[in-house]
């Protein structure tokens, strides 16, 4: 089984070396632990089209009628929520 962790800036779990590669303490148990349920290969990908990406996602759906439907509950109305929608 093949896993590919995406990351936007950093590895959720350690850092990256001088030659921008996944490293660390915390890597390697992460890659311990993935081996021990079958992982077999990991690939690394840090990406700002990830976050490129989720945001698009994410202006689009503040201020849907979803968006607007779910937050009411929580007291959210059009005077907490259109300040913030993007133009």
């Amino acid at each position: 089984m093949m896993l590919t962790i995406a990351y936007i800036e950093e590895p959720p779990f350690g850092w990256t070396d001088a030659n921008q590669s996944a490293t660390g303490a915390d890597i390697e148990l992460a890659e311990t632990i993935l081996r021990a349920i079958g992982v077999t290969k990991i690939n690394y990908q840090g990406s700002h089209a990830l976050l490129d990406a989720f945001n698009q996602q994410l202006r689009t759906y503040l201020g849907s009628d979803d968006h607007r439907r779910r937050t009411l509950r929580f007291g959210l109305t059009r005077n907490e929520i259109d300040p913030v929608v993007p133009g």
